[in-house]
């Protein structure tokens, strides 16, 4: 897979991929680094579910708390406008790649292959990260680029210490830790609540190519 980054500066510049009322898949990485590996985090923004009331957003990803092993948990959670400006400071990307979804019926798809993994606790630095989960369900192959990449010294590092998600503090402390609701038909409702402050969102019936390749 061929895939296409864009660094993030601002707030602003990450809304334009914000699709109110089409559904939106957005891959980001943010740059981290634990005490002997520089990693990147991904997650999935939902960019069809950004309130702009309570200024709340849903993202997939592994979960962790900084009380947990390095364990992570599969979930749906909700993410605040400053938990995004967070990681664009210590630098976001999108990822672009012509193999995610570009229909309804692929996102359908995306969607079953989170709710088969959610809340899965088998993270794995080497086999089974946050780059394999989200690749897994935006194209159904399980791979990860900055595993394939690594070095040999630093793949011996990384097994040994295992990467937590919450080496850190890649995953703010300020997230609910409640997974949101997923719903089981495919394709996904039209209609969709703020999960913070349960107003009701535009409809997400469509799909955007922009928003769906994001």
């Amino acid at each position: 897979m061929s895939s296409r980054e864009t660094k993030i500066k601002t707030f602003k510049d990450l809304k334009e991929y914000f699709q109110e009322g089409s559904t939106c898949m957005i891959h980001c990485a943010i740059v981290g680094r634990s005490s002997l590996v520089s990693y990147r985090h991904h997650y999935i923004v939902l960019g069809h579910t950004w309130c702009s009331v309570c200024e709340s957003i849903e993202i997939i990803h592994f979960s962790a708390s900084a009380n947990e092993s390095s364990n992570g948990k599969v979930l749906k959670e909700t993410y605040s406008k400053k938990n995004l400006e967070e990681d664009i400071q210590n630098g976001l990307y999108i990822i672009e790649n012509d193999a995610y979804p570009k229909n309804e019926e692929q996102y359908g798809q995306a969607l079953a292959r989170f709710q088969e993994r959610e809340n899965k606790e088998n993270y794995c630095v080497m086999i089974n990260n946050c780059e394999h989960l989200v690749n897994y369900i935006l194209t159904g192959e399980h791979t990860s680029d900055q595993i394939k990449e690594m070095g040999a010294y630093k793949k011996v590092v990384a097994h040994v210490c295992n990467i937590s998600l919450s080496s850190n503090q890649l995953i703010p402390s300020s997230l609910s830790g409640a997974s949101a609701e997923c719903s089981r038909r495919n394709p996904p409702p039209s209609a969709i609540t703020c999960k913070s402050c349960g107003r009701n969102l535009p409809s997400s019936s469509s799909v955007t190519k922009r928003g769906i390749s994001s």
